[in-house]
């Protein structure tokens, strides 16, 4: 009886709050609705340049790729080896990965990446977890980092004093910092953020991991997935500008960074499966701050929305059927 209230409670208490983070979606996607001119979005997206846009595409795929192999290049730092993990085992765990961080209205995505990896690879769970650790702080520092240079850019009430700036860089590295190093003292003991189902698959081996300390030689190795970084971001950047020239938008380096800040700050809640309108508002906001009419802004998030999360469903579908397919 004691058990059946208990499971009651956890769904009621899931339940409101997936309604509060649907509610809060929702009424972005009214505001951003309310004065659209429909016939502006259909004409806009009818004048797209295929070519551009194609390219656009190819950036973002590569994008993927990039953060693939910043992924298994974090997970050999973890692991002190020098042998490089297999891009197939790595791809089927990232890209059902981000199928469920698209399909779910919660980052249950990084666990369903890592778990993968540890069903494939049992040796590879924990370096896998704390690879993704290391990946979202690098882009948490990253998106910091473009958020403060940039906002005196756009607005001034966005501007904020220099000392305040740099005392923020350096609490984030100061944190960054002790995680990493706190990592040397590591020893694998139990793992209990994995959910006991996916403990019963993977059994004890789990326990058995633990960490060498980290040696000048691989902090040296570590500015490979920074510069990775760097690269993925600046991709990402050049998939917004490619997708601009495809929509005949004025091309603007610093509006396609603002977009892009405001896409990942916007998705950091994950209010509800798709993004479907924290996404299209954080665009409409940031190219407001340019002044782009609504009508071009919505038709370019419905279309960067739609390369963002088509082809990672698309691709997670393919690699999962080439995967059980080789298993024929």
């Amino acid at each position: 009886m004691h058990v059946k209230t208990t499971e009651r409670k956890f769904s009621i208490k899931g339940l409101i709050n997936l309604l509060v983070r649907g509610g809060i979606a929702g009424i972005l996607i009214v505001y951003i609705l309310q004065n659209v001119d429909w016939q502006s979005v259909v004409h806009v997206l009818g004048e797209i340049k295929w070519k551009w846009l194609i390219l656009a595409i190819l950036s973002f795929v590569m994008t993927l790729g990039l953060k693939m192999i910043r992924w298994g290049v974090l997970i050999t730092l973890i692991e002190s080896t020098q042998k490089a993990i297999p891009f197939q085992t790595l791809m089927t765990p990232f890209l059902v990965g981000q199928a469920v961080n698209i399909l779910l209205p919660f980052r249950g995505g990084e666990v369903a990446r890592f778990s993968w990896l540890g069903w494939k690879d049992k040796s590879l769970i924990v370096p896998g977890a704390l690879s993704i650790l290391l990946e979202k702080w690098l882009d948490f520092l990253i998106l910091s980092l473009l958020s403060f240079a940039f906002a005196p850019l756009i607005s001034d009430w966005m501007a904020f004093p220099p000392i305040l700036s740099w005392g923020v860089f350096a609490i984030l590295l100061a944190i960054l910092g002790i995680g990493i190093w706190g990592i040397r003292h590591f020893k694998m003991k139990t793992f209990p953020f994995v959910p006991e189902k996916f403990r019963q698959v993977l059994g004890n081996d789990i326990a058995q991991v633990e960490f060498p300390p980290f040696t000048k030689k691989r902090l040296a190795r570590g500015l490979l997935p920074i510069g990775l970084s760097l690269i993925i971001w600046g991709n990402m950047i050049l998939t917004n500008l490619l997708l601009m020239h495809a929509m005949s938008y004025p091309l603007n380096i610093t509006m396609a960074i603002v977009v892009l800040v405001f896409i990942y700050v916007a998705l950091i809640p994950a209010l509800i499966p798709g993004n479907l309108g924290p996404f299209h508002g954080a665009v409409v906001l940031g190219m407001s701050l340019f002044e782009i009419p609504v009508s071009q802004s919505l038709s370019f998030a419905i279309v960067l929305h739609g390369i963002v999360t088509v082809f990672p469903l698309l691709f997670s579908g393919l690699a999962i059927l080439f995967e059980q397919w080789g298993k024929i």
